[in-house]
């Protein structure tokens, strides 16, 4: 079975209630400064270090009796994109970024793929763009997030393995294979191009293989434009 081959990349939760709302119209705008860092190609490590840093923080869903625990990456209006099954099924959610206060905030699911947006006040000074196309066989990747049972930001560097159906590996379309094998909590955590933009999202580990899967940019931007949610500013 599908799911066999892959290792769930979060903490199972017990099914509790859905805190979801729907698209509605019209999008939030930015209400504070927010300076998005124009890519460089390559990006510089200092640059490169100072945006992951920011962009990536830790998702907690909690719910009756259990929690899931996840990545995600911020968004330049307080939104952070996650997988839908980190927070599915919970009654409340903590987004926690590397440095200040912990957010919360209602949740909203995409039926396009394995994608949510967390709605917060959450206010970073560095934010991240969406790619404009997918990243080739063998480009260079980083991969940031926070692994179950950690309490430091962790970031890798990986490599575009290839891209294969997403139907057998539990999701609609084509997804990307990365090198790296993540590891439990790094589910939601963004998937870095060698520009410092947003490649894609990792939602599970080939079990099989030991290579990560990744949701990719153009995925995301179907799932960030598509029904269930309401795209955020700069990652959509």
């Amino acid at each position: 079975m599908v799911l066999s081959s892959l290792l769930a990349l979060g903490l199972v939760a017990s099914p509790a209630r859905v805190r979801a709302r729907r698209y509605e119209p019209p999008p939030i705008s930015p209400t504070s400064p927010v300076r998005p860092i124009e890519p460089m190609s390559p990006m510089s490590a200092i640059d490169a270090r100072r945006l992951i840093t920011a962009a990536t923080v830790r998702v907690v869903g909690f719910g009756n009796s259990a929690l899931h625990s996840g990545s995600g990456v911020a968004c330049g209006d307080g939104a952070t994109i996650t997988n839908r099954h980190v927070v599915e099924g919970s009654a409340a959610i903590n987004v926690a970024p590397h440095e200040g206060p912990v957010a919360f905030g209602p949740v909203e699911l995409s039926t396009e793929a394995d994608v949510a947006v967390v709605r917060t006040q959450l206010r970073i000074s560095e934010w991240v763009r969406l790619a404009d196309h997918d990243p080739g066989r063998g480009e260079p990747l980083t991969i940031a997030g926070y692994p179950v049972g950690g309490v430091a930001l962790e970031v890798h560097a990986a490599r575009v393995v290839d891209y294969v159906a997403g139907r057998y590996r539990d999701e609609r379309a084509t997804v990307m294979r990365v090198s790296l094998n993540p590891q439990p909590g790094m589910s939601g955590g963004p998937v870095f191009d060698a520009g410092g933009r947003l490649a894609g999202l990792v939602y599970a580990s080939e079990g099989q293989s030991g290579y990560g899967l990744v949701i990719p940019a153009s995925r995301l931007r179907v799932a960030l434009n598509g029904s269930g949610v309401r795209p955020p500013v700069g990652c959509a």
